[in-house]
Formats: structure tokens, sequence, C-alpha cells
């Protein structure tokens, strides 16, 4: 649950590694709506950034326990950098409201835990669920779509004999303003240009123009 970070490459393929369901979560949702996807889906564990803490903790996240993992905007920065954006995201921007969430975990001590684990490969079978993507919920409550190994990777094929002859492996950069969590940007500018071995360019806050303008200023593409 946030917005376009590296904290969230970083999880998706931790939990497809471990032969989990991801289901992927609207960091704008309300309380009401978060509680409803969270109990429908039957999620068990939840990877959140700390400015929708509180979203989690009126919409039922006091039964996740330790099964909370919580990071903050600058967490997969570097030390200096990491540090400058935290302090700033949460006392000067005040982008960060109370949250009491106790036995929450963080992120980095996630990612330390799992280090020393020896990686044991789960059985995963192509019509295994790998996602729960849910719907826009403009028609009603929010509807799960199962999505399959099988049906992600039949997605990246096509999009590959669509796009191939355009794209060259290891030279493509890609902005990525929209939302990883939303089906498209997960398939096109994540899973694709990752297996191309291109450069994602991720974008936190579309609506934020001069620091979009700032980071297209700043991108240079090889080709």
């Amino acid at each position: 649950m946030m917005p376009n970070l590296l904290q969230y490459p970083v999880a998706l393929f931790g939990i497809l590694r471990a032969g989990m369901i991801v289901v992927n979560v609207n960091p704008l949702y309300t309380p009401r709506e978060l509680e409803h996807q969270l109990n429908d889906s039957g999620a068990q564990a939840i990877v959140i950034v700390s400015n929708f803490a509180h979203t989690l903790e009126k919409g039922g996240g006091q039964n996740f326990g330790k099964h909370v993992i919580l990071t903050r905007m600058g967490d997969q920065l570097s030390t200096a950098k990491g540090t400058l954006v935290n302090f700033v995201v949460k006392y000067i921007k005040r982008l960060v409201p109370k949250y009491h969430l106790p036995d929450a975990i963080s992120f980095r001590r996630a990612l330390h835990s799992g280090y020393r684990l020896q990686y044991v490969k789960p059985v995963v079978k192509a019509d295994d669920i790998a996602f729960l993507q849910y719907t826009g919920g403009t028609t009603g409550v929010a509807k799960g779509a199962m999505l399959t190994h099988r049906n992600m990777l039949a997605n990246l094929e096509q999009v590959k004999a669509t796009y191939g002859p355009l794209l060259h492996e290891g030279k493509e950069v890609v902005i990525t303003a929209l939302p990883l969590y939303h089906i498209f940007a997960l398939t096109m500018n994540c899973l694709l240009f990752i297996e191309l071995g291109g450069k994602n360019i991720l974008i936190t806050n579309p609506r934020d123009i001069p620091g979009l303008v700032k980071e297209l200023a700043n991108t240079r593409s090889p080709r």
C-alpha cells in the first residue's frame, strides 16, 4: 500500500518468489474501502508506507499484529538522501498523520531478517493465483480478479510480441507516473521493463508537475 517507490518492486518480487499472492492496494483508499479489501482478499500481511498507516489503523490494521511491515518514503534511497527525505516528509511537509501500530516491523528490518534465512523454493504451478487485482469499485464494492502466473506470463508475451520490434533490450528508459498498483503500469512499466533490463524512473507524485518536469530534465535516454 504505497505510491511508486522502489520498495514496491522489492516487495512485489519477494512475495512472488515466496510463492504467495500479491494483493495491490490503492494508498488513497478510505479506512472502509481498505477494510473491505483486506477482509475480502483474506490478506495476512501488508507492506505499507507510513504516510497511510493511519488509514490502516482505522481500517482493521490491528488484526495484522506483527504482519504489518512499515516503510518510509526515503528508506530505499542512500543514507544521506533518505534521511533528508524522511525528515522533510514527516516534519516539514507533515505528510505522516499520527498512527498507532505498535507491533509493526520496519521494511529494512524485514529485509535484514530475510537476508539471513536460507531460501526455500516453493512449488508454484502455472495455474496458481499470482495476484488478486481489485477493480476500481465504480459500480459497487471493489472485486478481486484472480490472475494466475500463466495469465501474467501470457500478458507479457503478448506485449513483447506487439512492441518487441520497437524495444531494445538493456537500453530502454521509461517514466512511470501511472501507479504500479494498477494492472496497466504493473504489466507494462514494471514487469515488461524489468524483463527487458530497462531503466524505470518512478514518479511518486505525478500531480507534482514541477517535480515531474525536473525528473524528466534529469533523465537521459541512452538511445
